[in-house]
């Protein structure tokens, strides 16, 4: 059995308490190329499977000055190193 989690901000949590998943889940996005460490870092010691990864989302890039975010163009994306 696995769930799944938006990054690994929770991961500690899940393995305290929830001991009996086989695996985990994670859904990454710029945070993508530090993932093992983190997973690491966690004390998670199962396996784990990335469920969703891609360019930055909303939640990572710059805002206008009203507050929404400005989404990276085709270009930037392409052009962007890997784990940004």
């Amino acid at each position: 059995m696995i769930t799944v989690l938006a990054g690994t901000g929770r991961l500690a949590e899940v393995r305290k308490y929830c001991p009996s998943l086989d695996a985990i889940g994670l859904n990454a996005y710029a945070s993508m190329l530090k993932l093992p460490e983190a997973v690491a870092a966690a004390g998670w010691d199962k396996a784990h499977v990335v469920t969703e990864f891609g360019p930055r989302g909303h939640w990572e890039v710059a805002k206008t000055p009203w507050g929404l975010p400005v989404e990276d163009s085709s270009t930037e994306k392409a052009d962007a190193p890997e784990g940004s």
